[in-house]
């Protein structure tokens, strides 16, 4: 008789111990990557509201004019399931807020100084849009502020710009009179709608931005300011923001509005050789 005619499972066959060492090495080996070592990660596993020990919440109307009040533990705006995260803004006629969404962040939980931060997310698309996946300088929790505190974009895209992806940072010597435009770069990819992989990797010489493992921007350190904010920590925020100062006015018709965030993984460095 057949283990599914008894309801019973069978008994898996003895597995030799080099195939045991085998799998451990393949275990080893797949935490690390070209000189970084796996430190933090979210898979998005546990279905329900995003795990609390990793992520906060931003509230209400955070930054740039934007028309969303990001919801705290809403799970209409914010939830875990089918492996992924998944944040949601939606469009609610004649009633306050008319706008509303999720923003996540590690602040005050986790923060890191250098490190290699890859997502791999799908961002939505569609006028007055803007998604987003970024650090931001721990220094505002200490009386510095915006761009004082440095901020790095791994992926940000904005809906009136159909496909255009934007990385780079942002600090106080960029803002002045002789603001440098290679601190900034936008590059066309073939749907933004789809899941792509998008990586920083920051060190102490340079910061790197890919997608899909293909370079698009490399920033040297060491023709910042000496006074740059890029050696201090910085926590992680995702959020799907709408309107404000560059996304320009959402269309009603176009909602809701989803992102789709399939892991984050954060990587410290595994030799001080950089």
């Amino acid at each position: 008789m057949d283990w599914w005619d008894t309801g019973m499972p069978r008994m898996p066959e003895s597995i030799p111990p080099w195939r045991c060492f085998l799998l451990l090495l393949l275990s080893l080996l797949s935490q690390q990557t070209h000189g970084w070592q796996l430190v933090w990660q979210d898979e998005f596993e546990q279905p329900g509201l995003p795990d609390p020990d990793k992520w906060a919440y931003e509230q209400g109307y955070v930054r740039n004019k934007e028309l969303q009040f990001y919801r705290v533990a809403d799970a209409s705006n914010s939830w875990v399931g089918q492996g992924r995260l998944w944040i949601r803004a939606h469009y609610h006629p004649g009633q306050s807020p008319l706008y509303s969404s999720a923003s996540l962040t590690t602040r005050g939980r986790h923060q890191w100084t250098y490190g290699a931060f890859e997502i791999r997310a799908k961002l939505p698309g569609g006028i007055g849009v803007w998604p987003a996946l970024w650090l931001l300088g721990d220094g505002v929790n200490h009386g510095h502020y915006w761009p004082d505190a440095g901020e790095i974009d791994i992926a940000e895209h904005v809906g009136s710009y159909p496909n255009m992806l934007f990385v780079g940072i942002h600090h106080r010597q960029a803002y002045g009179k002789n603001r440098p435009d290679s601190h900034k770069r936008a590059v066309k990819l073939n749907s933004i709608s789809e899941f792509h992989i998008y990586r920083m990797e920051w060190t102490p010489k340079t910061i790197r931005f890919l997608v899909d493992g293909r370079l698009l921007k490399q920033i040297p350190l060491d023709l910042l300011n000496p006074e740059h904010p890029f050696d201090k920590p910085q926590f992680l925020i995702i959020n799907l923001a709408l309107g404000g100062s560059w996304a320009g006015e959402p269309e009603p018709h176009a909602f809701p509005v989803t992102m789709e965030v399939d892991y984050v993984r954060i990587y410290a460095p595994s030799t001080q050789e950089f």
